[in-house]
């Protein structure tokens, strides 16, 4: 299936309403000096991400991808992952590889509608 970027953001508001919620409350006073980057495996998706957020780093990969390698940016303090894994197969493989790949005291968030899960190293 291919994405539209277009598509995608005609219900943004609703989508994520409350990951800038946890982004505004929580990590911008947690982690000010951050190196934030984001991923997606659809290179639309990416453009757009890049075009409203030009100061970001964004890069087209899926996320079973991105567990496999190390850029040489360290161990991420935090992974955020918004309307992603819902797509990705293989939930006992993944979630687990995520939280192994923070650094001490990390974590991983997956904001949902109504629920909110937090896994920490």
């Amino acid at each position: 299936m291919t994405w539209s970027a277009a598509q995608y953001l005609a219900f943004e508001d609703e989508r994520t309403r409350p990951v800038r919620d946890l982004l505004a409350a929580l990590l911008a006073a947690r982690f000010p000096n951050a190196a934030v980057s984001g991923l997606d495996s659809s290179a639309d998706m990416i453009a757009a991400a890049r075009k409203r957020l030009p100061k970001l780093r964004f890069e087209v990969t899926d996320i079973e991808a991105w567990i496999k390698i190390d850029a040489g940016r360290g161990p991420p303090d935090v992974i955020l992952a918004n309307a992603v894994l819902q797509w990705v197969p293989n939930h006992a493989a993944v979630f687990p590889s995520l939280v192994a790949k923070l650094a001490p005291a990390g974590a991983v968030l997956l904001p949902f509608p109504r629920l909110f899960m937090v896994a920490t190293r």
